[in-house]
């Protein structure tokens, strides 16, 4: 354990202030508990409950501000006045009682979390902080409280060391504050738009990347009535919860393009003057931002791939939308002084997994228009009669999030597969969707208990689908081709495989990321999104005399009311859906595969718009079926 350590110096151009007393909240997974084998005694399954713990009115923390936002925590201690009985397993009992918390300064805030007999159970990472807004306490907003290796230890699960088994939130009172004797001064955000000062022609773009995130196993049911998951092949097929932690970073470029995420080709920004993000929590408005909104706000959903031994890849969980609510302005050359409602130029944000499982933060994705970052508040599942009051959103512990089938996990069921986890934000006015996405290799376990996860490398900025064509094998043909319209993007995969004989396996992977043609009504800040349906339809040309064989379309889901409809005619694949409902809308995959004993050549697939309007359809250049004359176009000999 680290102790705390001795107050620093005064820095001329910031406050100091220190906080004492006051309270934490937590809210316990119950259920992730009492699948690792530490029930909560008391504890009720449904929706997680929030349980207030005083603070002991020597508890404090110290740290500097400047301008509205507050810096990393230079130093703190103190006491929980209350604690938590579990039952284990084995039948034995574990008290957390009266544990003491030490802060481990930097960055990457954590706190420990120690017994009275020095045993270090848990830990809290993944902080998000900041001051009220009359500066009268510190509130800690949200954080994990994660498993640490000697309670793992005890639990004989030593994997279960950093798993997030609840969401912390505090409120601590500011006892004092020196004010700074050379204070900073503080601009004005750059929004996106805005001209820069002194270079004609010039204006701040917005271009956030993803810089880090890691998946766990939250929760799983048996069925939606509920019960725990049996593992592989086990008597039921059952939903699992993975749920991500994430980190991003604005753009640091101040007139020149430097590298944020260096070695990565997605890694530097075209953008040379960084914009701010104005960043609210909804149906507030701290700042004076650029939007008629109120309540602007970036979000956040991820995805789950499987990509099978075959080469075929298969979206197998989709989450709901993440509402970003605060920003904590952290990382070396971060400029914020505007609050954590802003997020400045060369500033990292966290989340943690806990707060990605709130259910009082989650909504549906159709609520979104993805490609302008606007959310319809108006009847959201947050504003039912759009009178501009929230009202509670319903959720409950398997509501918005990605829910996986045990059996598309499963090694044993899928030999020499493998799996790609996806996480991305939407943000308003960013100029570049595809590096404020990134994916990394991903693999479930089950344990006898839970699905444990590992989280592999290498991390990538960038789509899913990119990275399925990028790493296509040696001797098959790939393709990557980009839809980019005001009404946003979409990307169409392809690998080809030569089956020897003359026959062919053609895998399509077609990616709505955010394209959608909404219908809307009214206007920020009542808008109502009605409609926000991406596409139903898929059409690829055949050769004359060209059949399909051994097709498979796959859209992502496990509702077979919802399946695509394959039909061949007129010298084409069609694949549509069956209703609107049915539509690939944005974060969504469809795959369609099939045979043929047609080589690969240039052609024009047709993706359809559900929504009426204009254009109907695009088409994208790709490869498909076609004729061939003794001698193969495509490289294929």
């Amino acid at each position: 354990m680290l102790a705390p350590p001795s107050s620093k110096a005064l820095d001329p151009g910031k406050d100091r202030i220190v906080a004492r007393g006051g309270e934490l909240a937590i809210r316990w997974n119950d259920e992730l508990l009492r699948d690792i084998g530490l029930q909560r005694r008391d504890a009720t399954f449904g929706r997680d409950t929030t349980i207030a713990v005083p603070l002991s009115k020597a508890s404090w923390l110290e740290a500097d501000v400047v301008g509205r936002s507050i810096r990393p925590f230079a130093s703190g201690s103190g006491e929980l006045l209350g604690g938590f009985d579990f039952a284990l397993r084995n039948g034995r009992s574990l008290a957390w009682r009266h544990p003491r918390f030490v802060v481990r300064p930097g960055d990457a805030l954590r706190l420990d979390f120690i017994t009275s007999d020095g045993r270090a159970l848990f830990y809290g990472d993944h902080l998000m902080y900041g001051l009220a807004a009359d500066g009268s306490a510190v509130q800690l907003r949200s954080f994990d409280l994660r498993i640490a290796p000697q309670l793992a230890g005890l639990l004989g699960q030593p994997e279960l060391a950093g798993i997030a088994v609840a969401e912390m939130r505090g409120h601590v009172p500011v006892a004092s504050r020196v004010e700074a004797s050379v204070p900073k001064a503080c601009g004005d955000p750059n929004w996106p738009g805005e001209p820069v000062a002194g270079v004609p022609g010039a204006t701040y773009q917005a271009d956030v990347f993803t810089t880090s995130f890691t998946a766990q196993f939250s929760r799983c049911r048996s069925n939606p009535a509920g019960g725990t998951c049996d593992g592989p092949a086990g008597a039921t097929d059952g939903e699992i919860v993975f749920t991500p932690s994430s980190t991003l970073i604005n753009n640091v470029n101040q007139g020149s393009a430097v590298a944020v995420v260096p070695g990565d080709p997605l890694g530097t920004s075209t953008a040379l003057h960084t914009a701010d993000v104005e960043w609210e929590t909804k149906f507030t408005n701290a700042v004076a931002g650029p939007y008629p909104s109120a309540d602007q706000h970036p979000y956040l959903i991820w995805n789950l791939y499987r990509i099978d031994a075959n080469g075929a890849i298969t979206q197998v969980g989709r989450s709901g939308v993440k509402h970003a609510w605060r920003t904590i302005n952290v990382g070396a050359g971060c400029e914020s002084c505007n609050g954590g409602h802003v997020l400045g130029r060369a500033c990292s944000d966290t989340y943690g997994t806990g707060n990605n499982d709130n259910a009082s933060d989650l909504g549906p994705r159709r609520e979104i228009i993805p490609a302008t970052g606007q959310w319809g508040r108006c009847r959201s599942i947050y504003d039912l009669n759009c009178d501009g009051a929230q009202n509670a959103g319903g959720n409950g512990n398997y509501d918005q999030r990605m829910r996986v089938r045990e059996s598309a996990v499963d090694a044993a069921a899928n030999p020499g597969a493998t799996w790609l986890f996806e996480s991305w934000y939407i943000v308003r006015d960013d100029i570049n969707i595809y590096n404020t996405m990134a994916t990394l290799p991903f693999q479930a376990a089950w344990t006898g208990s839970v699905w444990q996860v590992t989280n592999g490398t290498p991390y990538r900025l960038g789509s899913a689908v990119s990275r399925w064509v990028a790493s296509a094998p040696s001797g098959s043909v790939a393709r990557l081709v980009e839809l980019d319209v005001a009404e946003g993007h979409a990307q169409l995969g392809l690998r080809v495989t030569d089956l020897g004989g003359g026959n062919f396996r053609y895998e399509y992977a077609f990616m709505n990321h955010d394209f959608a043609r909404a219908a809307t009504s009214g206007a920020e800040p009542n808008l109502e999104v009605l409609r926000n349906n991406g596409f139903d339809g898929f059409v690829l040309p055949l050769a004359p005399g060209a059949t399909a064989t051994q097709v498979v379309v796959a859209d992502g889901d496990s509702d077979p009311a919802n399946d695509w409809i394959v039909t061949q005619s007129n010298g084409a694949l069609a694949v549509r859906a069956p209703q609107d409902s049915a539509s690939l809308n944005w974060g969504s995959m469809l795959r369609i595969g099939f045979a043929a004993a047609i080589a690969p050549v240039e052609t024009v697939a047709t993706l359809e718009v559900t929504e009426p309007g204009t254009p109907a359809s695009h088409g994208v250049a790709t490869l498909g079926p076609g004729v061939t004359d003794g001698v193969f176009q495509d490289s294929f000999e």
